[in-house]
């Protein structure tokens, strides 16, 4: 399976949980993978307070205020399109 870009998995508006998870996969804290459960076997990770949760909150917060991603008013992320017109 081919890992996606963040690009990709960030098109959308994204809840924070499954954003986080994204991050870590891309990371290859958690692996990509085709299995159904995958998700549900670590998304407690996400929602409690731990170091590993905490870092991908940060990077999150970080690519937002790089312009790299966007937040709404219900902390969604999605890849900015600000970052790609600022990149040409």
């Amino acid at each position: 399976m081919k890992t996606p870009t963040i690009r990709i998995l960030f098109a959308n508006w994204v809840e924070p949980d499954l954003a986080m998870h994204h991050i870590a996969s891309l990371l290859g804290i958690i692996p990509f993978g085709d299995r159904q459960d995958a998700w549900a076997d670590v998304k407690g990770l996400y929602n409690t307070n731990n170091p590993v949760s905490q870092s991908l909150y940060n990077l999150l917060e970080e690519a937002t205020r790089s312009g790299v991603l966007e937040k709404n008013d219900e902390y969604q992320y999605r890849w900015s399109q600000d970052f790609d017109k600022n990149l040409v």
